[in-house]
């Protein structure tokens, strides 16, 4: 029986694979010289998505993908990528606007993506971005390389926590915007890739303290670390200088972030907080 069952699910996944790339066909417009990566097949529904852009194409250019989205152009060698492009361009989960001029600040940049979406409005002044992972570096480094708007991003290869210490956890580049001070996050599944690799932490109040004297955007991103790091500009008395703050929570829920904020006068929009894994929330100073 169990056989039959797996001979079924290869035939499935055959047929979508075969229906994936014909969509991959129509929308791309040509066929590549190479085989369609699997990230890309997999990927399909987000490019659909994405497709709804007036300025967007998919495009294998010096023996790399890429997607090139209202004016700004990235490599992309992972599915994630896809959906985290769809996220930012598509379903505006970081869509802030304000009418004056701000500072970007982006705890877990992952390859960039945000930074660059943000460093492409005309009253951002300039972003600080931080990531600790190396691998994950040098392919954000690749997406600035291919715009010209990346000199406002000042790129800071650590992590921001507390207390400051180097950790050694699992990390894995096909999700390597789910890898946090627990490494990959469970919630992604068993990956093929994993691979040890360094965790810098320094601390984000004496990091930030020195910034905080212009308008601030402030998002956090970095797969467990938001608690230690709402906990510390909290307890350092920082927070209520952010303008505004926009965090996506792992595992642990949102009611102690919520409480945090509450306590230093921000409004707050919350999304999926009855998720038992991920959520969005979002602050506004009042």
């Amino acid at each position: 029986m169990g056989t039959i069952e797996s001979i079924k699910r290869k035939i499935i996944t055959k047929i979508r694979e075969r229906r994936n790339k014909r969509l991959l066909f129509e929308m791309i417009g040509y066929k590549p010289a190479v085989a369609y990566p699997s990230f890309l097949i997999k990927g399909v529904n987000h490019i659909q998505s994405l497709k709804k852009l007036d300025d967007f194409s998919l495009n294998y250019e010096n023996e790399e993908w890429i997607c090139h989205v209202n004016g700004l152009s990235f490599a992309i060698n992972s599915t994630e990528e896809l959906l985290i492009l769809e996220e930012v361009f598509i379903n505006g989960i970081y869509n802030v606007e304000v009418n004056h001029s701000f500072v970007f600040i982006d705890i877990g940049m992952n390859v960039g993506i945000t930074s660059l979406f943000f460093a492409n409005k005309p009253t951002c002044k300039k972003v600080v971005a931080f990531e600790p992972f190396q691998p994950t570096l040098a392919f954000a480094r690749k997406n600035f390389s291919k715009n010209n708007i990346a000199y406002k991003i000042q790129m800071n290869e650590v992590g921001l926590g507390y207390p400051p210490r180097t950790l050694k956890i699992n990390y894995s580049e096909e999700s390597k915007g789910s890898v946090g001070i627990n490494g990959v996050a469970s919630y992604i599944g068993m990956k093929k890739d994993i691979r040890e690799e360094q965790l810098p932490i320094i601390d984000v109040f004496e990091t930030l303290k020195n910034i905080v004297d212009e308008k601030i955007i402030l998002k956090i991103d970095c797969e467990g670390s938001e608690y230690e790091i709402l906990e510390r500009l909290n307890d350092t008395n920082l927070l209520p200088r952010f303008d505004v703050i926009m965090i996506e929570w792992h595992i642990k829920g949102a009611a102690s972030l919520q409480k945090i904020l509450f306590e230093n006068n921000f409004e707050i929009l919350s999304m999926g907080e009855h998720n038992t894994d991920i959520g969005m929330l979002y602050a506004f100073k009042k």
